[in-house]
């Protein structure tokens, strides 16, 4: 059989197995992120997030691990290229726990988680062009950037929320998601994208000290190159060979190997 054909035969048995069969369009557009703590200059992690025919892939360095937003078949996937395996969580479940996230912490009598519940931020346009987003207990500064189109603005807002939620899944007890996600829809609403976000989250106890801030830098292009593609056929692959595990043992697992 011509090796052309058979090149293309397995191309479209990996596209079926996976579900993920995606197509190039005027929207694929890619963000290279750095993270930083405080005032440091050396950045705790960085990720590069590319957006290709209705999928998300999230690659982030360190710990290596790659996010599937796989929104056509109502799923994300976690993919560990060091131990070889994956975990799938449905979309509706990220939705339904942060609901019952926001329906506990709304009980609850801690200023802060009642907050997180529900936010309210006071919203100003500073003179530099920056949003800020203030309240008592976490601020947001963001240097934004104008999407190339509505339908990158839209795409944009969906992988952020889930993002959201699904750190809200898989690190309990950190931030309620629902505060970074009133700042997305704003930024939606203007049609806006983060070049540069600084978030100050106040202490939850009164008085003891200044607030922790994290920052981050968004570099976005509005066209992939060869290098990502070849990171999302490589994606397609670990689909494919990579055991499957529940989300449970994931992260479980994960855990572990920290602890060493």
């Amino acid at each position: 059989m011509n090796a052309a054909k058979v090149f293309l035969g397995c191309s479209m048995l990996l596209a079926a197995s996976t579900g993920i069969a995606r197509r190039a369009g005027a929207d694929d557009f890619r963000i290279e992120t750095k993270v930083f703590s405080g005032k440091e200059t050396e950045p705790v992690s960085e990720t590069l997030t590319v957006f290709r025919g209705g999928q998300v892939f999230d690659f982030i360095n360190k710990p290596s691990e790659i996010t599937v937003f796989d929104k056509p078949r109502g799923r994300v996937i976690l993919l560990d290229p060091t131990r070889k395996i994956r975990a799938e969580i449905k979309s509706d479940r990220l939705t339904a726990f942060a609901d019952e996230l926001k329906t506990w912490a709304a009980k609850q009598t801690d200023p802060f988680l009642k907050f997180a519940a529900e936010p309210r931020f006071d919203q100003t346009l500073e003179a530099s062009g920056e949003l800020v987003f203030t309240s008592p207990f976490v601020t947001y500064r963001v240097a934004t950037i104008k999407a190339d189109s509505d339908a990158i603005s839209r795409q944009y807002l969906e992988f952020a929320n889930s993002y959201a939620r699904l750190n809200a899944i898989t690190n309990p007890g950190s931030t309620p998601p629902f505060p970074r996600m009133a700042v997305n829809d704003a930024l939606f609403k203007t049609g806006s994208m983060p070049e540069r976000l600084q978030v100050a989250t106040q202490s939850r106890q009164r008085f003891a000290g200044k607030p922790s801030v994290m920052r981050s830098e968004h570099a976005v292009h509005w066209r992939l190159l060869e290098a990502d593609l070849k990171k999302i056929s490589e994606a397609d692959q670990y689909l494919v060979t990579f055991t499957p595990v529940t989300l449970e043992k994931y992260l479980l697992i994960g855990a572990s190997d920290e602890k060493h």
